[in-house]
């Protein structure tokens, strides 16, 4: 009835805390049971430090009930308690709780991971099928046990084994006699198994000489009558006339000699270490599935002794236990009190002799002290002077006898006031006050009356002082002629060094001007040279482009096509220069924006396909994944650089391939690459190659052409944009051009590109007026040019030959763009542009301005600047081509796309 109840009891499990893991401890044997208890102090020692565990300890007491009924009610009732408790580890300790587990596992916790200890010899049959299992190995120390007696006991002829009928003692019956066989040559075994008590008494007392007793188990008799630990140690050595060594359990003061112990203890620990590894998450794979635990050499100081065994023979390390008390021991009062005693006449003498020793030191010290002072007073080159309040001289030291050319006893035989001018009576009564007010005085600065009659000027500071009870005046005095000396040569010094300092000063003003307008005159040179060039290179391209919109033979096209590209290189040229006289004068202006560097790479590969594919040079590229997003760049520039580098590369391949490639060597660097199969680049040139105007020899540039100034532009770009540039090459074998740069994610992505053409190739204009353009050119063949490339019946252009021309024309008649030239004869484009302005904001309010376009030869950005701020809407350079002049005209004019024509 009791076991229903109890099992319908524990049908309802509690509620787990998410946090708890429950682990079983199932001990084969009873509390206080010395080895039993000492693997749970092991065990509870790990664990009970942790909040995360619920330890279940149940003792299965089987040294006393080993009988199938006791096991039988036990599982009865272990099944009924935690069979729905979810328990997440179950240790096990000694050969019954072994046993009994793994007969009941299923019914107690079948998917728990099991750790056991307390077994020993475990052979691989006895483990074999179970899963989750991990062991610590008892490993009695039977074998290291013979060793050490062998050790202390070198006569020894025989050895004695005590086991008894549990399992533990049958096992380690088995170990002695498998150790037998390996040590029958040297001694002669006998097994005391299975006695009763009386019978063991009587066998231990009749031993012979040069024999041991090894202890094994002897915890229950033939008879079955049960022994405590410590009551079967104490049987052995008292009725034993021999050393008694244990293999386990060993406590101090029983008679035992000790042994090479197996501790409980640490094989408790063991098992907990591994379940604590499995709650802290360790692969279970990396954790041995059977540990052996270690021996301990331990042994009784009194036991030793008793059998004359000499502690010099000791193995190392070992644990002695019992040892003889000192008298400290014995009488621990009167020790510390004698000790006491001893050690404050020790501090006292010790005390008295630093003393002396410091008294003396110090006696030494002083003399020494005075004979210091005294040298440096002697020989000291300022003055030192000690008088009465009088005035009378006491001591002086030679220096103060040389200021006023006397020696040192001459001088103590006058008086203060003998050598001082009267004059300065009134001064000394100050300093004289200050003396008895403060207790110093000085410095200040008067004369002395030298032996001579010359007057020396001094300078003098002093202090009150008190010896043997009479106050007396120390004072010290400078004499300070070569100071006043130095002071007015300094004076004519710093005057004339001031003279020298204005004078260069005025120089380096002269100078710095001079170079301001040095480089003013070469910024001017380079604007008017790119007018005077990029304006008949503008007329030269653009009638190019209109020749080659007529009809033209075979001949006059590849004639006119050397034309346009002779003007392009001139372009080129004009371009580099005006980069590198912007870079060297440090006005070079970056604008980052968001870019993508993947069309960018794109937009240089389409640009230079037709040159590649005209030589058979394949032309590719490769972008990391992680580049597609936008990254904040000064895309012109970039692409500056890429156009240079690749254009050097198609132009020195005859075959093979150019690559660009786009790569991230880290988070933060971005790294461009453009290499080619060409010609390739001798080691000796490499370092060349990026100055100005230089290549790598005389015959490159004979078969390549070329100025020298492309690279030397993508340096100095990349080294604005906080980048590098480096040159790889193998002569014959191909060329790398590495460029290194900050990479900065942008904050906003870009638009993706759109896959619609552009207005200008899709736009058709409505029916009505044609657009009334005015534009405004100096030059005739810049007119006629613009006249050229805007002939259509969608615009009707007029013309003005400079700004006041311009001006008079706009106010008189309706224009709906403006295309201003900047640089003109009687009123230039800026000037017109600004007066265009004011005259629509007072005859035109509220009406949007007319559009106006600035198209001239002017390329700096400050040009642009200024065009712009006068009220250009958009700065166009020449030479402007075809195309993008009608694309800015439409983009104004014709803002909206208008619907497509059916």
């Amino acid at each position: 009835m009791l076991t229903c109840a109890l099992l319908i009891g524990l049908q309802i499990a509690p509620v787990r805390a998410a946090e708890k893991h429950r682990i079983l401890y199932l001990n084969s044997y009873h509390p206080g049971y010395f080895w039993s208890d000492n693997i749970t102090t092991g065990i509870r020692e790990l664990l009970d430090e942790r909040s995360d565990v619920e330890l279940f300890v149940e003792y299965m007491d089987t040294k006393r009930h080993a009988n199938p009924a006791h096991m039988a009610r036990l599982a009865e009732l272990y099944i009924a308690k935690y069979r729905h408790l979810n328990i997440d580890y179950v240790i096990t300790s000694d050969d019954n709780a072994f046993d009994f587990f793994k007969a009941y596992r299923a019914q107690i916790a079948p998917d728990a991971p099991w750790v056991f200890c307390g077994l020993d010899n475990v052979q691989p049959t006895r483990i074999a099928g179970l899963e989750n299992v991990y062991g610590v190995e008892e490993n009695l120390g039977v074998e290291d046990t013979l060793k050490l007696a062998m050790r202390l006991h070198p006569d020894l002829k025989e050895v004695f084994f005590i086991s008894d009928a549990t399992k533990s003692g049958l096992s380690y019956a088995e170990k002695a006699h498998r150790l037998e066989q390996k040590y029958k040559h040297k001694l002669r075994f006998f097994h005391l198994n299975i006695l009763s008590i009386e019978e063991l008494k009587t066998a231990l007392a009749n031993m012979p000489e040069n024999a041991v007793v090894i202890y094994m188990s002897f915890i229950r008799d033939r008879n079955g009558e049960v022994l405590t630990l410590k009551e079967s140690h104490t049987l052995a050595a008292t009725h034993a006339a021999l050393p008694v060594y244990v293999t386990w359990g060993f406590r101090p003061g029983l008679g035992i000699v000790g042994g090479a112990v197996t501790s409980g203890q640490t094989q408790g620990e063991r098992a907990a270490k591994i379940v604590e590894a499995l709650l802290n998450g360790v692969n279970a794979d990396a954790i041995p599935k059977l540990q052996k635990a270690p021996h301990v050499t331990q042994l009784d100081s009194q036991a030793l002794k008793r059998f004359n065994i000499s502690i010099k023979n000791l193995p190392k390390p070992h644990q002695l236990y019992n040892q003889p008390h000192s008298p400290m021991h014995q009488f621990p009062l009167q020790s510390a009190l004698v000790l006491l005693i001893i050690t404050l006449l020790l501090i006292a003498v010790g005390f008295l002799i630093v003393y002396v020793r410091r008294l003396s030191a110090a006696r030494n010290k002083l003399l020494e002290s005075e004979r210091y002072n005294r040298m440096l007073f002697e020989h000291s080159p300022t003055g030192l002077a000690l008088c009465r309040m009088n005035g009378e001289l006491v001591d002086v030291n030679p220096a103060y006898g040389k200021i006023i050319g006397q020696s040192v006893e001459e001088a103590k035989s006058l008086s203060y006031w003998e050598i001082t001018p009267q004059e300065y009576a009134e001064q000394e009564a100050e300093q004289l006050k200050a003396l008895e007010r403060t207790g110093q005085y000085g410095p200040y600065e008067k004369e002395y009356l030298h032996k001579s009659g010359e007057r020396i000027p001094v300078s003098l500071s002093g202090r009150l002082v008190e010896l043997g009870g009479e106050k007396f005046i120390w004072s010290s005095v400078e004499d300070t002629s070569l100071r006043r000396q130095a002071e007015t040569l300094r004076l004519q010094y710093q005057q004339q060094l001031e003279l020298k300092v204005q004078e260069r000063t005025r120089e380096l003003v002269r100078a710095k001007e001079a170079a301001q307008r040095a480089d003013q005159a070469k910024s001017e040179f380079l604007a008017v040279m790119s007018h005077e060039v990029r304006t008949p290179i503008n007329t030269i391209l653009g009638m190019g482009e209109l020749l080659a919109e007529s009809k033209l033979n075979e001949a006059q096209r590849e004639d006119l096509n050397i034309l346009r590209l002779a003007s392009e290189n001139l372009l080129s040229l004009i371009n580099n220069v005006l980069d590198l006289s912007k870079i060297e004068a440090k006005q070079l202006a970056l604008e980052e924006a968001p870019t993508n560097l993947q069309e960018t790479i794109e937009d240089v590969i389409q640009m230079f396909a037709p040159q590649s594919a005209s030589k058979g040079v394949a032309l590719t590229s490769r972008i990391a994944p992680q580049l597609t997003q936008p990254v904040l760049i000064d895309v012109q520039r970039l692409k500056q650089v890429l156009i240079n580098l690749t254009g050097n590369a198609i132009k020195f391949t005859d075959h093979g391939e150019v690559t660009i490639t786009a790569s991230t060597p880290n988070p933060e660097q971005l790294l461009l690459e453009v290499a080619d199969s060409g010609i390739g680049i001798s080691s000796d040139h490499l370092d060349s190659i990026f100055q100005p105007f230089q290549q790598c020899d005389g015959s490159v540039t004979r078969r390549y052409g070329g100025t020298g100034l492309g690279l030397t532009i993508c340096r100095q770009l990349l080294h604005a944009m906080d980048g590098s540039i480096e040159a790889r090459s193998e002569l014959g074998k191909g060329s790398s051009f590495l460029c290194t740069l900050p990479l900065r994610p942008a904050p906003i992505s870009l638009a993706p590109p759109s896959s619609e053409p552009s207005p200008s190739s899709t736009r058709t204009h409505a029916l009505g007026a044609p657009k009334r353009i005015l534009l405004v050119d100096d030059a005739p063949d810049n007119l006629r040019l613009a006249h050229a490339f805007l002939h259509s019946d969608a615009y009707e252009t007029s013309e003005a030959f400079n700004g006041a021309e311009a001006l008079e024309r706009f106010t008189h008649e309706r224009f709906d763009l403006v295309v201003m030239d900047i640089q003109m004869p009687v009123m230039d484009g800026v000037t017109a542009t600004r007066e265009i302005r004011r005259w629509e904001a007072r005859n035109r309010p509220g009406q949007p301005p007319t559009p106006i376009i600035a198209l001239t030869a002017h390329a700096m950005r400050e040009d642009a600047e200024r065009s712009q701020k006068a009220g250009c809407n958009m700065h166009l350079t020449k030479p402007v081509r075809k195309a993008r002049l009608l694309e800015v005209v439409e983009q104004f004019l014709y803002p909206q796309p208008l619907a497509k024509e059916s």
